[in-house]
């Protein structure tokens, strides 16, 4: 399976290489390419694939949805992590509007930073806990089914 390829577009090279650095610890074939400029980044989604889009909601000559649209017009499929440093309310309702598949608040805290990333390329599948059995309801094969499991629990 190809790796799949993030984008870190953030001009402060301090949060690009924090982000890189710990999506460097996930346990999957990743590309972590760190791209400092909009333009730039437009420029590599036109020629590679792009499948996160990591950006920062300002950058210098574009916005982060500016940019987000721009990368969408080539790789419709592609997921988008916003961040900013912007604790205005009205930046979150931009960004919560336009359609980002997440969105941090600087200093971007890691472990979720990096669930959702896991979430959003689909590198984690969620396991529901088994529905608790009604005593009342269950069939003759889950009642039976039910007390072989406590037996085996109660001889541990």
């Amino acid at each position: 399976m190809d790796a799949y390829r993030i984008l870190i577009v953030e001009d402060h090279r301090e949060v690009s290489h924090l982000l890189r650095t710990s999506l460097e610890t996930l346990e999957h074939p990743l590309e972590v390419v760190e791209i400092p400029s909009g333009e730039e980044a437009i420029l590599d989604a036109s020629r590679k694939k792009v499948d996160l889009l990591v950006a920062d909601y300002r950058l210098p000559g574009i916005s982060g949805i500016e940019l987000m649209h721009k990368v969408k017009q080539y790789h419709p499929q592609a997921k988008v992590i916003l961040i900013t440093g912007l604790a205005d309310p009205k930046v979150r309702k931009q960004v919560a509007e336009a359609g980002a598949d997440s969105f941090f608040l600087k200093p971007v805290p890691i472990a979720d930073f990096l669930d959702a990333v896991e979430r959003h390329l689909g590198l984690v599948k969620t396991f529901l806990p088994p529905e608790p059995i009604d005593r009342e309801t269950a069939s003759e094969e889950e009642q039976r089914t039910l007390a072989r499991s406590e037996e085996h629990t109660s001889e541990l």
